[in-house]
């Protein structure tokens, strides 16, 4: 392989330019780190070839974000008659580090903390490959107060550790599971001044007792899979004036006690996702914010019913508020076929065209409605009836004829294969005639069919 390599002509790339392809490739997911096995990169650049390794083994960037999971075990060990509790590690995790201080200077790995307890005798100790004992602790101790990115739960504090609660003095990425007021309570007291990151995953924010001041400078915030109070909602975006990206999967909204309205201003957030249980409770979560710079806008729910017909005309509403916005993506659920058509008999301002809201709409991405079959009984299929209806020469809901309308290209995600290959050209060539590019991507999948599928891509503006 290596011969192969030097013999072409990406043999003779240098070090430097083949450092940037790397780079590249790595995820850019800002709580994704890359993972230490040898299949995943960058670990999977030194399998390659000798030519490969020595480039990545030459770029220090690409391994800075390395993820390496150290394996905490809490061990009661017994004897004569008693029982003692003791944190061991696995002897693989602490050679690692060691070799990593030896090679990486000061710099620690994204460290990702996996805690356990088990049950052995002291004789049944003798026989497992850990490390036991103070020393043991201060190092790692020490690395956590080095670490740029931790992955913790709290466990840190359910198992009383407190040698593992440092000062935190170059963290700048957290990601916690299962108790976010215990995330708030270790921020608040260490306060990080490099915090910039962070992830809050699975739980419950019913009252926020206090914000850390260090919230001021983050420019992401994730919330997953978490249970919130519109209160704690609108205390958390007040906290953070500097945001920039912001990823929001709402398990459930608590709407009492309601909060004073006031507007919430976010002057740089430029990508916002937001998912909840219903699209009424999207719209009381937007509703006060305005948000003047965001480009990038998803919104979904995970289930409709009839009071949300109320709430989905809101949504120009909220898109007044966010002028800017260059993509939107809207959730299967979200939408009903009857609120993507524009009706010009209907004169409120909720009903204004599409294309009025969104001057700068380059691309949409939407999901089919499958959970409205009532709508479109005696359709041959819902796809086709879902482009005849919001694609139909007569709807200007998306300002397909109107002639300053930025949009270009519709992506639409459908979970059925035979919904797509049966679609009718009839309905392509509406689309075509419209200037657009549309794509469909298989939800189910998780891939998108290239464009030499001539059913799949239809149209492009001249």
């Amino acid at each position: 392989m290596t011969s192969l390599l030097s013999s072409s002509p990406i043999g003779n790339i240098p070090y430097d330019i083949l450092c940037e392809i790397f780079l590249y490739c790595m995820p850019h997911h800002p709580f994704h780190s890359a993972k230490s096995k040898s299949r995943s990169t960058p670990l999977l650049l030194c399998h390659v070839c000798s030519f490969w390794r020595s480039a990545a083994l030459s770029c220090p960037s690409l391994w800075s974000h390395l993820q390496y999971t150290i394996t905490m075990k809490r061990i009661k060990i017994k004897e004569s008659g008693s029982s003692s509790m003791q944190w061991a590690f696995l002897r693989q995790d602490i050679d690692f580090l060691r070799w990593w201080k030896e090679n990486q200077g000061t710099i620690a790995p994204f460290l990702s903390i996996d805690v356990c307890t088990v049950i052995y005798s002291r004789e049944e100790l003798q026989g497992r490959d850990y490390y036991v004992g103070e020393d043991t602790l201060d190092f790692v101790a020490t690395y956590l107060n080095s670490a740029q990115y931790l992955r913790i739960d709290d466990s840190i504090y359910r198992e009383n550790m407190p040698w593992i609660q440092p000062a935190f003095q170059n963290l700048h990425t957290l990601v916690f599971f299962y108790n976010p007021i215990v995330a708030l309570n270790l921020l608040s007291s260490h306060s990080p001044k490099s915090l910039r990151f962070v992830s809050l995953q699975r739980g419950i924010i019913q009252s926020i007792q206090s914000i850390p001041h260090n919230f001021s400078a983050l420019t992401h915030l994730s919330l997953h899979n978490v249970r919130i109070s519109i209160e704690s909602w609108y205390t958390l975006l007040r906290a953070v004036p500097k945001l920039e990206w912001g990823y929001f999967h709402i398990k459930e909204i608590y709407m009492y006690p309601t909060p004073t309205p006031t507007s919430i201003t976010l002057s740089r957030l430029t990508s916002l996702t937001l998912s909840c249980n219903k699209a009424s409770k999207i719209v009381a979560l937007l509703k006060n914010l305005l948000i003047p710079v965001l480009h990038t806008l998803s919104l979904s729910s995970r289930s409709h019913s009839w009071q949300d017909e109320r709430a989905i005309p809101r949504l120009t509403t909220i898109l007044r508020r966010t002028p800017n916005i260059t993509t939107l993506s809207l959730g299967e659920t979200f939408l009903s076929l009857h609120s993507l058509v524009y009706d010009p008999t209907i004169l409120a301002p909720e009903a204004t065209p599409f294309w009025e809201c969104t001057l700068h709409l380059a691309h949409l991405q939407l999901g089919l409605p499958f959970a409205h079959r009532n709508q479109i009984r005696g359709a041959e299929d819902r796809f086709s009836c879902f482009i005849r209806n919001v694609f139909r020469s007569d709807n200007t809901w998306l300002g397909l004829r109107h002639p300053s309308c930025p949009l270009h290209c519709v992506t639409i995600v459908d979970d059925q294969f035979d919904n797509i290959r049966d679609f009718a050209t009839s309905e392509t060539r509406r689309i075509a005639q419209a200037g657009l590019r549309v794509n469909v991507r298989i939800a189910s999948e998780s891939i998108e069919r290239s464009a030499s599928h001539k059913w799949m891509e239809w149209g492009s503006r001249a």
